[in-house]
């Protein structure tokens, strides 16, 4: 299972932002967010060209619905989101978009019921 946020940054941060996430500080930030709630950071991913509703998003493997629970009391990941909005590196005045997404094998499809004959 995948965790996505979509997120804008604001037009003077876009480079600052991304030397961050390359530090040696955002690297330690996000390992022991991984290891204290059991997932594991996929990286940050930019639009290209423009294409795309969104300026990055984040993806994060989650292996379970319960590592969902784990963010609400992890002091790692509360560090590593303080972090970022003391930077000021995403604006908040627009919305973010946060998904949830399995694979092909791991959903279950329901067709609609055959409509009877006559």
């Amino acid at each position: 299972m995948f965790w996505a946020t979509s997120y804008y940054l604001k037009p003077d941060k876009a480079s600052a932002y991304q030397q961050w996430l390359r530090s040696p500080e955002a690297k330690t930030l996000m390992a022991d967010a991984e290891r204290e709630i059991g997932m594991k950071f996929m990286g940050t991913y930019w639009t290209v060209l423009g294409f795309g509703d969104f300026d990055c998003e984040d993806w994060w493997e989650v292996p379970n619905w319960a590592a969902i629970d784990a963010i609400r009391e992890s002091k790692a990941v509360e560090k590593l989101f303080m972090r970022t909005w003391e930077l000021d590196f995403v604006d908040a005045s627009r919305s973010s978009r946060q998904r949830m997404l399995r694979t092909t094998e791991d959903i279950k499809t329901f067709s609609p019921p055959k409509k009877p004959e006559g």
